[in-house]
């Protein structure tokens, strides 16, 4: 799913996201951005562009891991980054889609 702004692609954020306090996940231009509910905002730079997905999964589960281990119990918290980790997954196509058109207009406006 789109948001209406055409440089930002919104995730689903699951129950367990939200009950991690995650309230919402999105990829701003070539950043993953994580706001809980602490009015707080995770900023992961996705390295999608030049590496694997695994490597933006592991960034985004060592980020979320070090705000959130204290404050959320630690099942709770492997769930949620289990889910967003299977969100990436799912939607690989869409996301790489995204960043290179991302790249596309980033050079035509320089």
């Amino acid at each position: 799913m789109v948001d209406s702004s055409p440089n930002v692609l919104c995730f689903i954020v699951t129950e367990n996201m939200t009950l991690a306090t995650i309230l919402e996940f999105i990829l701003r231009k070539s950043d993953f951005i994580f706001t809980l509910t602490d009015s707080k905002k995770c900023i992961v730079p996705s390295s999608l562009h030049r590496a694997s997905i695994s490597d933006s999964i592991t960034a985004i589960n060592q980020n979320l891991k070090r705000l959130l281990s204290k404050k959320v119990k630690h099942d709770l918290l492997e769930s949620a980054l289990l889910d967003i980790e299977n969100e990436l997954v799912i939607r690989i196509n869409e996301i790489t889609e995204y960043l290179s058109n991302i790249k596309k207009h980033t050079k035509n406006t320089i």
